[in-house]
């Protein structure tokens, strides 16, 4: 399945949010990625891992 916003509910749906963050992210949807972000607790495992996500994305594009 191709990167697309479908993609990325589905991993969500699924429980999987670091993946689907990074699916939002490669799409530089950052409506999408703030979602997927205020759905975890950011000391969690997840929300670490979708900060370094939004780190990564942020100092490589023009992700903001």
């Amino acid at each position: 399945m191709p990167d697309s916003a479908a993609k990325a509910e589905a991993f969500n749906a699924i429980n999987c949010p670091r993946e689907a963050a990074a699916v939002a992210a490669a799409l530089k949807d950052m409506d999408l990625f703030a979602r997927i972000q205020g759905a975890v607790s950011a000391n969690s495992p997840a929300g670490l891992g979708i900060a370094q996500i939004k780190e990564r994305f942020w100092a490589s594009t023009n992700f903001k």
